[in-house]
């Protein structure tokens, strides 16, 4: 798992950052917890829930995470913020080649 240098996160969990990352390493299930990837397919982003990274064959190694959030709502409403930021800095919809091509300098190893 990759993680975004300047991670996104909804008010009710910025002051929890460091202790849901610590638990996602640890694979420690958390209720409400949600994770912003980018998708591997066409898409911008995948809205995941944490419940989902416990299955034994998931693929976890190959995922970017850009933010975390409580609820689907807030998750929703993230993404959207997070769309909205790269949509601004790259200056046009479709940004996704753009974070592909510059992984290696925007995301460390989780």
């Amino acid at each position: 798992m990759y993680l975004y240098r300047s991670l996104f996160t909804d008010e009710t969990v910025a002051s929890q950052k460091k202790k849901i990352l610590r638990k996602l390493w640890m694979n420690i299930g958390q209720l409400d917890i949600y994770l912003i990837c980018l998708n591997g397919g066409q898409d911008q982003f995948d809205i995941i829930h944490t419940g989902m990274l416990k299955q034994k064959r998931y693929p976890k190694k190959d995922l970017y995470l850009l933010g975390i959030a409580k609820g689907w709502q807030s998750a929703a409403e993230l993404s959207g913020q997070i769309y909205m930021h790269f949509s601004d800095r790259y200056q046009k919809t479709e940004f996704k080649e753009e974070l592909e091509a510059e992984k290696a300098t925007l995301f460390r190893r989780f």
